[in-house]
């Protein structure tokens, strides 16, 4: 929307401005927008455990959020966290977020990882930010292995991100060991702008 201004006539009072009611619609429509692009709000969010990931060391889906269609207009920040639960042996296991068009790890595109977990019963979080701009998603280097993109120096990585389609964010496990077990159990998109 456009900035919205009141007409407050050509000199007071004469009678050729906005009305009280209609001058206050725009003040609050106004707000709104402002408003709106200046709070992060929470686009999907599970704190529900996702699919236990054990007797396997293949790359396994165990959570996904929906981004709906239409939820990014042109452009716009996306953060995305999440937190494995990881039960047994003391090997290292890992993490991948993709981001697809389907709820499938199938064509899904590779958009941060964290190969760092080691340790038995542990859990860890990882938190990353995109941008979003003009059906492109760019952000800390896609490959690299770290839990979180604010103190580090990265080549910016990107890909197409459809902002008209349906896309789901999904979490991934890969166990170092298939003794192991794990599971996301928690995941979040916030969209700030």
């Amino acid at each position: 929307m456009a900035k919205q201004t009141i007409n407050v006539g050509t000199t007071a009072n004469d009678g050729t401005g906005d009305t009280l009611r209609a001058s206050f619609v725009k003040v609050n429509d106004n707000f709104t927008e402002v408003y709106n692009s200046l709070n992060p709000s929470v686009i999907a969010l599970t704190a529900t455990d996702g699919t236990a990931v054990t007797g396997t060391t293949a790359d396994t889906l165990s959570q996904s959020l929906l981004i709906p269609a239409n939820t990014y207009l042109a452009n716009g920040i996306l953060e995305v966290i999440c937190r494995m639960s990881k039960t047994g042996t003391a090997s290292t296991s890992n993490i991948r977020i993709y981001k697809n068009t389907t709820n499938s790890l199938s064509g899904a595109t590779l958009i941060a990882t964290n190969t760092t977990i080691t340790g038995t019963n542990v859990f860890s979080q990882m938190m990353r930010t995109f941008r979003i701009n003009s059906n492109t998603l760019s952000g800390y280097s896609f490959g690299s292995s770290i839990l979180n993109d604010f103190a580090s120096i990265s080549a910016i990585s990107s890909t197409t991100f459809t902002t008209n389609v349906d896309n789901y964010i999904i979490f991934s496990i890969q166990l170092g060991n298939a003794a192991d077990s794990a599971n996301i159990s928690m995941a979040r998109a916030i969209k700030s702008i």
